[in-house]
């Protein structure tokens, strides 16, 4: 369903997920500070995820997060931060390691999510317009 440009590659990264739950956080008003988000990270390490990948892309920063079961990937967890958003990936199972440089940067083709992550921004902002949720009519 995701995958509509039938990338191979991009078979090869989701072929062992079993679940996958992102959230999105939109900081209109400041409200997510630079010492939540290392609170965040202080919770994250608690729960044996160890730093995985930290990168800086313009104003935004990756981390990803590996928590390991029986000496195998047992659940990575990313986070997205910028002054404006926060995103948070948990997905359960495993993709390739050296996939995730192509992910964030883009080189593998995700056209069904980025048309997804469009559809959720579209009815979030018509929610937000209209004090509602939009019907799917």
């Amino acid at each position: 369903m995701f995958n509509t440009d039938q990338d191979s590659s991009f078979n090869a990264l989701v072929k062992d997920i079993k679940k996958l739950k992102i959230t999105t956080f939109t900081n209109e008003k400041d409200t997510i500070t630079p010492d939540q988000i290392k609170d965040l990270i202080t919770k994250i390490h608690k729960e044996s995820f160890v730093d995985l990948l930290q990168m800086k892309q313009g104003n935004q920063q990756f981390m990803v997060f590996l928590q390991k079961e029986n000496n195998k990937p047992r659940e990575f967890l990313g986070i997205v931060y910028s002054e404006n958003n926060l995103f948070i990936v948990d997905l359960l199972g495993s993709i390739p390691v050296s996939s995730l440089p192509s992910l964030i940067t883009g080189n593998i083709k995700m056209t069904g999510f980025n048309s997804l992550f469009t559809n959720i921004t579209s009815q979030k902002q018509s929610k937000q317009k209209h004090g509602k949720r939009p019907s799917n009519q």
